[in-house]
């Protein structure tokens, strides 16, 4: 007796839920063996030839019929009156109370739960597709109810491509998917509030589904639209499968607050993929989930935009989510769902009603993980190169290797020639044309692209960067999209942390072992005779190859009668170096592409320029011939060629400074000092900073190399090569790597947030105390605890943040201080420093202890110098051992960085900038403490307008400040225009004799001055509006300071923040503004005439000034500010252990 069984549904379509179900079933049963077929009374046109009529179905009371019911059933007499066995499978029927009553999707539902109301009895069996369906009949009275899913054909989604064009295009931006009809119970408008509530224009909403309810898709719309939500929320419909898996693939999130899910298919689907889930714990959430993804106990929208904030900042989090949910899939493999309807399909053959328990095997482990690298891989350039050989040595550690050949602004074909060369890299490129998801991506090109990596875990390495600032929209999408950074230094480490890097960030370094068994071959020029130095870069500003020639003319190699500099480079819009040549007087001789200059002044020297590119082997030979290797970098991520020189036992002078030291040290190399300086490179970042080779020192040592003996050379030679080769083989490189990667295993997830104790004055007229309240009201992380001084006269009141427990005198131990921290529990402690503040013995031991307790300490140095009499004499040298041990010294100038490093204070100093109010309209804080805003002035321009005559003047009125000789400076420009007016705005300072005694004496300078009517001075301490309105009118604001210990003005930026054109005295003070100020040719009366008189009459210096000014606020404002460095506590925080 042959049985068959088919299967009936009053409606078919594509793309669809409970349809897909079908032929996943009937896949199923055709493997168990069964005639099976599917019956349907609408059925989709694409699906006629897989789909027949129900008027063609024959009955026999052989055979089963599978009833799926998801509605209300058009005919429920016809399969009532059937001969053949009946087994329902039940998809669940949404409570009609969630529609509008009265329109066709509330009467179908509701006629459908009616029908399902009276069928007890009816069915043999019933297949429930979850426990929520399973336990609603069971309360109905069905007996005979057995759950199993079939819902899901995995291989049915691994045959489908999805739209790549969808994912390229919403690859740079953080996507939420929702994947569901449009309609009441599925509360796309819940997830439309959350977005709004988190403010963030890069993330985007994807609600993908056909829209069964035209008043709710209305209600959704007119909802985006008053949020002001065009641009981030997307409804495309109901789209292809196609289409629908490029969004899946495009999403980073997958999010549900729907109120009811009879299972909730996409969860699943989302889960196939890799991509975390975020669901309301309603209907059947939790059973479908079975305790992977993140279920929410509520959806209300500020919670659920908190919980998306930090799973969006949190890659590791949402990948372990992911991890968790393939451990879910394997409920539903096929095997395991054949076996469990095939038990019910016997139950219903033999009449017996056996439990049928679906077991929950284990995921299989993979023994071998698979990497795609992407990045360039098919030259010889440096970055090619690294990658190149990483890849091979991970391929030899067993990882299955696929390379994508891809850069900064996108994919592109590699070499075919390159890929014959190399039959390795060839057999990788090609499995990786494929482009299937990998376990694991790393990617290394430039610019540092990381949207779209094709991997579970995302990777960066090995990554380098040279300068201090990191540009700011790099670091956002490092934080949303890499779990985990591999830098090339420590230097490179520290970096990417002091910018605000959160993610896992360790120093893998970099190989150099790559030449080692490469056979020399020969060169393309005659190698020439004599002592010979050589240089290989790409004679970027960085590269110091600018200084290499200055100190090369310059020094005295004694009586060698030849010495050639060669120089390696290769032509780039960066690189000037023959131009460089031509200035110092160098004779060119061109034979063929080979550059040799004779030098003027002695014609002993010679440089080689060599611009074509030479073969591994002729580098090999490049290296062996030369004495010397000179390295005076600027800033350095690495120094490849420094490494490379060091293995064939070349001697290294370079810099000491810069990712290089981590194997130049001065026991393996010649290290020239430095200072720090500006640093002047093509991404003109504002506040970015490198060193300055000390062109004296590298002439010395230069001098002093080329006289020494072979075996005082050959003693940091030795040293150098066996380090390189111990530490730096491509082969350790990998394994450091690896054990990083392996390391993530252990990091919590979600992170801890740190808990941050906060020193400073608070709630006074303190410069310091509105610093730190601007910071912490833009503060991105963690809880804040205000650790203020004991104070009278507060602006306002203390809230329940504040713990008052220091003195701000000589006499604090800081003893309750410590206590204080101890007791709260505090991780991270931020303290506001000022001489005036703390007794050094005590701050120190202070820094002491708390390096003893493990805490990490941000010590804000607003002053750096010594103070000297008439005050106490104060110097942070007394102090300068606890500085050492720090955590972070912070600083805002550059010459705060070269005073520390002559106190020996290098690796734990950081640069941070003063901030300005740019966007106080839309200030708010995202966790801790809620801390009350200063009274901000408007950030738009005033509408009144500017007075062409005005110069005006902001800040304390202090002896000073300059404000006696800029009255002077005003009396000589009258002399020239009548029509020039002075406004100063200069507040009396608190408890200070000598401000006092200075308002008398201005007060009296004006009263004699012939121009006193044209001055006014206002000594009053002023609202910010006030000031910023008074300020704007101006033509110029002046900074006339004559002298000072601090280290940045905050006054000034009050001025920049108008848009104003700013003057200052040129001052240390004023350093760290310097990009965007007209400094001054002095401090004379005489001086600031002469530069406020140039301002006035060229109009074309201002316009620049402001031009300029624009970039620089958005880049300082306390918004940008505050999440910096917020994200620098937590990524020191957040380090791998």
């Amino acid at each position: 007796m042959t049985i068959a069984i088919h299967q009936y549904t009053p409606a078919i379509t594509k793309a669809d839920g409970v349809s897909n179900s079908l032929f996943f079933i009937k896949r199923m049963l055709t493997s168990l063996g069964y005639e099976s077929e599917i019956y349907a009374d609408n059925i989709d046109p694409e699906l006629k030839n897989l789909v027949r009529p129900r008027r063609t179905y024959q009955e026999n009371s052989n055979n089963i019929l599978l009833l799926h019911h998801a509605a209300a059933q058009p005919d429920p007499g016809w399969f009532i009156s059937l001969a053949d066995r009946l087994a329902m499978v039940y998809h669940n029927i949404t409570p009609a109370h969630y529609f509008e009553t009265g329109t066709a999707h509330s009467n179908a539902t509701k006629q459908g739960r009616e029908q399902l109301a009276g069928w007890q009895g009816l069915f043999d069996g019933i297949i429930a597709d979850s426990e929520y369906n399973a336990q609603e009949l069971k309360g109905l009275g069905y007996e005979n109810v057995h759950v199993i899913p079939l819902l899901i054909d995995f291989e049915n989604i691994k045959k489908t491509t999805e739209s790549r064009q969808i994912t390229h295009r919403h690859e740079t931006t953080f996507n939420l998917l929702f994947v569901g009809r449009i309609c009441e119970n599925k509360c796309q408008h819940d997830l439309v509030h959350a977005l709004a509530r988190l403010g963030n224009k890069n993330v985007h909403l994807f609600c993908v589904g056909g829209n069964t309810s035209p008043p709710y898709l209305k209600y959704i719309k007119k909802l985006v639209a008053g949020y002001g939500l065009q641009e981030q929320v997307h409804l495309p419909g109901k789209v292809s499968d196609q289409d629908l898996w490029g969004y899946y693939h495009a999403a980073d999130l997958f999010v549900s607050l729907s109120d009811h899910e009879g299972f909730g298919i996409p969860l699943i689907e989302a889960s196939s993929i890799g991509l975390p889930v975020v669901a309301y714990d309603s209907s059947n959430i939790r059973h479908t989930l079975a305790g992977s993804g993140l279920i929410l106990s509520h959806k209300n929208s500020a919670d659920v935009a908190a919980v998306l904030q930090r799973l969006m900042t949190q890659p590791l989090w949402r990948h372990r989510l992911a991890q968790g949910q393939q451990a879910n899939l394997s409920r539903f493999d096929f095997e395991n769902l054949k076996t469990g309807l095939n038990a019910f399909i016997n139950s219903l053959l033999s009449g017996t009603r056996n439990t049928i328990d679906l077991h929950h095997p284990a995921a299989d482990k993979k023994s071998t993980l698979k990497i795609s690298f992407e990045g360039p891989f098919d030259s010889n350039y440096s970055l090619a190169l690294v990658n190149r050989e990483l890849a091979l040595a991970l391929q030899d550690q067993g990882f299955i290797l696929e390379l994508h050949s891809t850069e900064g602004g996108g994919d592109f074909s590699p070499d075919e020639k390159f890929l014959n060369y190399f039959p390795r890299i060839k057999k990788m490129w090609n499995r990786g044309v494929r482009q299937e998801k990998a376990d694991l991506a790393i990617r290394n090109l430039f610019p540092p692209r990381v949207s779209g990596m094709n991997g579970a875990l995302k990777i960066l390495a090995p990554y380098a960067w040279e300068e201090s600032v990191f540009p700011g929209q790099w670091i956002d999408s490092f934080n949303i999209q890499l779990h985990l950074v591999g830098a090339v230094s420590g230097y490179v480490a520290r970096t990417l942390k002091n910018n605000g890097i959160t993610v896992p960030t360790v120093t893998m370094g970099n190989g150099a072992d790559h030449l080692k068994e490469v056979a020399p071959e020969p060169l393309p020029f005659r190698f020439p005779p004599g002592y010979t130095l050589l240089h290989i870069s790409s004679c970027f500003p960085r590269k110091g190859a600018d200084l290499l020639l200055k100190a090369f003319t310059a020094a005295d190699f004694g009586a060698r009668p030849e010495v050639t500099l060669i120089i390696k480079t290769f032509p780039n819009p960066h690189n000037t170096i023959r131009s460089q040549l031509d200035k110092a007087g160098w004779i060119k001789e061109q034979q063929s592409q080979l550059f040799f200059y004779n030098g003027t002044m002695n014609s002993k020297k010679k440089i080689l320029l060599v611009e074509d590119e030479l073969s591994p082997g002729q580098l090999v030979s490049l290296y062996r011939h030369s004495d010397l290797l000179v390295a005076p970098s600027r800033g350095e991520g690495f120094g490849l060629p420094m490494a490379e020189a060091m293995v064939f036992g070349l001697p290294v002078l370079t810099t000491g400074f810069g990712g290089q030291t981590d194997f130049c040290s001065h026991e393996t190399a010649w290290l020239t000092d430095y200072k720090f300086s500006r640093a002047k490179t093509h991404m003109a970042l504002p506040d970015s900073v490198w060193v300055e080779p000390d062109l004296g020192d590298l002439t010395r040592q230069m001098e002093h190399i080329s006289r020494l003996p072979a075996e005082k050379i050959t003693r940091k030679t030795r040293a150098a090569k066996e380090n390189i080769l111990k530490n730096y083989a491509w082969r350790q490189v990998s394994k450091r790597l690896t054990q990083a990667i392996k390391a993530l295993d252990h990091q919590n997830c979600p992170a801890t947030e740190p808990r941050i104790g906060w020193v400073t004055t608070w709630n006074t007229r303190c410069g310091i105390a509105s610093y730190s309240k601007y910071l912490l009201r833009c503060l991105s992380v963690g809880k804040v605890t205000v650790l203020a001084n004991n104070a009278l006269n507060l602006t306002e009141q203390d809230g329940p943040e504040v713990i008052r427990c220091w003195e701000a005198d000589e006499k604090d131990n800081l003893q309750q201080l410590v206590h204080r921290i101890v007791a709260a529990g505090i991780t991270d402690i931020v303290i506001q420093f000022n001489f005036s503040f703390f007794n050094l013995n005590a701050l120190s031991g202070f820094l002491d202890t708390m390096k003893g307790y493990q805490k990490r300490c941000y010590l804000f140095l607003h002053s750096t110098a010594d103070v000297l009499p008439p005050h106490l004499p104060k110097s942070l040298s007394q102090i300068k051992s606890s500085l050492i041990n720090t955590h972070r010294l912070v600083v805002h100038s550059v010459h705060d960085l070269n005073h520390l490093k002559s106190m020996g204070c290098v690796e734990n100093v950081m640069r941070f900038p003063h901030g300005v109010d740019v966007s106080s309209h839309s200030l708010a804080r995202t966790g801790g403490a809620s801390f009350p805003a200063p009274d901000h002035p408007p950030t738009h321009r005033p509408e009144a307008e500017v007075d062409e005559k005005l110069i005006a003047a902001y800040g304390f009125l202090l002896p000073h400040k300059g404000i006696r000789e800029l009255i002077c400076a005003f009396e000589l420009l009258k002399k020239k225009d009548p029509d020039l007016k002075l406004l100063l705005l200069n507040a009396l300072y608190p408890a200070a004799p000598a401000s006092k005694e200075e308002q008398r004496l201005r007060l009296q300078q004006i009263k004699e001055s012939p121009y006193g009517n044209e001055i006014t001075m206002d000594n009053r301490y002023l609202e910010e509006k006030e000031i910023f309105n008074r300020l704007s009118r101006a033509n110029v604001i002046v900074y006339p300071c004559q002298t000072t210990q601090e280290s940045s003005s905050a006054s000034v930026r009050a001025g920049l923040a108008t848009g104003r054109p700013i003057a200052v005295t040129p001052l240390d003070i004023f350093e760290d503004v310097s990009d965007v100020v007209y400094t001054l040719p002095g401090t004379t009366p005489e001086h600031m005439a002469q530069g406020i008189e140039t301002m006035i009459n060229n109009r074309e210096i201002s316009s620049r000034l402001m031009s300029k000014q624009k970039q620089w606020l958005l880049s300082h404002d306390w918004q940008v500010l505050g999440k910096q460095l917020g994200n620098i506590i937590k990524g020191y925080a957040l380090s791998l252990h």
